[in-house]
């Protein structure tokens, strides 16, 4: 959960929010979006919000193309297209404020969702890199180019707004997320197979982030995936891996999107009862000296036919250190 209030501490870039569109920061003029969960966009959707970016001409807001997608297929949205600056992935993008020196950002992946992206603020001398969620591992760091110099060696970051959302040693060190994704394609596979009768139902929190997962086992299972409402039907389908294996009707499909927070009732999953194994990818659920014994747990009574499975979008304590 995001508690950043969207005000950089650096005095040259004060005209800059993140992540939060209250009223509080509508005094702001470059607005920042990292990524398309609730807890990063307080306030985007007020009507008041938008009214003050529609009527001043030099305020916008920036986010990547995918983002853009999501926020313009919102339901009553109201912002126009035009006050949406694309920051495309890798690419350099030149913000003014009157009066001010100009400021060189670039989106860098942040492996957290689709469309999350990692902001580097560049502005003479001052080097500052605000991550929003991210989960990217150590591994991974030698190739993303713009923290690096042409020469190869690492830029000097003034300052870092990093997610802590995991940085507790309950959750030092979590499983790489293709391993993850292995142990829940093969936990599909063999339920499947044991019975025509069986499907599965996906349990999830967020309506973003389980794409490579939806990705994994369209490829590897050629099952088709029932997706619960319009929007996120919508979203998901213009990922092109995911376009042809998505279905509205819940019958036509034995993998099954179940939303948790919404309390969406999957007529389906509750009327075949035993012939549903529900899957839920998480991370809380588990402590690090669970996650050493196994990266899967079975439901206590009564949710035997349960599987909680260790998936994280945030990075671990030691993917952080």
């Amino acid at each position: 959960m995001s508690t950043f209030k969207g005000r950089l501490l650096e005095d040259t870039l004060d005209f800059i929010r993140i992540d939060n569109f209250e009223i509080e920061n509508h005094d702001g003029y470059a607005f920042f979006l990292t990524h398309f969960h609730t807890d990063h966009f307080k306030g985007l959707l007020d009507p008041r919000f938008i009214e003050m970016l529609v009527k001043d001409e030099e305020k916008m807001l920036y986010c990547s193309s995918f983002t853009k997608h999501l926020v313009l297929n919102k339901v009553y949205c109201g912002i126009p297209a035009e006050k949406i600056c694309v920051v495309e992935v890798n690419a350099t993008q030149v913000v003014n404020h009157s009066g001010r020196e100009s400021v060189q950002v670039t989106a860098i992946p942040a492996g957290h969702c689709p469309g999350s992206v990692m902001y580097l603020f560049e502005q003479g001398s001052t080097r500052v890199l605000y991550t929003g969620d991210f989960r990217i591992e150590p591994s991974d760091l030698s190739k993303i180019k713009p923290l690096h110099h042409k020469t190869g060696s690492l830029k000097e970051i003034e300052t870092l707004y990093l997610d802590t959302t995991f940085c507790h040693p309950n959750f030092q060190s979590f499983p790489p997320r293709s391993q993850t994704l292995e142990d829940i394609v093969n936990l599909v596979q063999e339920w499947l197979g044991k019975s025509c009768n069986n499907q599965i139902g996906l349990w999830y929190n967020s309506y973003h982030g389980l794409e490579p997962l939806l990705i994994s086992l369209s490829q590897r299972l050629k099952e088709i995936i029932w997706v619960p409402d319009k929007v996120s039907f919508t979203n998901y389908a213009c990922i092109p891996e995911l376009e042809r294996v998505l279905r509205s009707e819940p019958r036509s499909a034995r993998i099954h999107l179940c939303p948790v927070k919404t309390q969406i009732n999957c007529e389906t999953c509750t009327r075949l009862g035993q012939y549903t194994k529900r899957i839920k990818p998480c991370a809380q659920s588990f402590n690090q000296k669970q996650l050493e014994e196994s990266r899967m747990k079975k439901g206590k009574k009564g949710e035997e036919n349960v599987v909680r499975v260790a998936y994280s979008m945030h990075c671990s304590l030691d993917e952080l250190v």
